[in-house]
């Protein structure tokens, strides 16, 4: 009996370390809930590093505190929505620090269909959206222009 003890804890840890590997070789910030509070279970390598902090210091913290400071849950938050409707789901925000994210949700369902948890993204787009923003601009001068040629 000791000794299946001892098999299905060594399968376990090796679970665990397995689980964590893969998760940290996720190179953009991701997140597990396993309730809509939001409380953080866990966070891979990236974005432990994005909040400069460890997994013993985000536990029991939600995730807008811990990633924003504020205490209430982002607008049009996907891991909400996720929670509520067992689908996934994604949306671009402003952050309060005023960078951009697309913030992606998954649930995370048993083997029944039964919502376990969501898995959140955060992607900085930041540098594509400042793109995006120049090139717009630009097309707007350029048509201003076009438009005062063509009178």
């Amino acid at each position: 009996m000791a000794s299946d003890r001892n098999i299905m804890a060594q399968a376990l840890s090796k679970t665990q370390i397995e689980k964590q590997a893969i998760m940290d070789s996720i190179t953009d910030p991701m997140a597990y809930f396993q309730s809509p509070d939001l409380v953080i279970s866990w966070a891979n390598a990236s974005a432990l590093k994005a909040l400069g902090t460890s997994n013993d210091q985000l536990f029991g913290v939600k995730c807008h505190k811990a990633s924003w400071g504020i205490d209430a849950p982002c607008e049009d938050c996907p891991a909400l929505k996720t929670f509520q409707t067992g689908a996934r789901h994604a949306v671009e925000i402003v952050a309060p620090d005023g960078t951009y994210r697309h913030l992606k949700s998954f649930p995370v369902k048993d083997e029944t269909g039964r919502l376990l948890g969501v898995i959140e993204f955060a992607n900085d787009i930041t540098t594509i959206k400042q793109s995006e923003i120049r090139i717009a601009q630009s097309e707007e001068k350029y048509r201003t222009i076009l438009e005062t040629i063509e009178d």
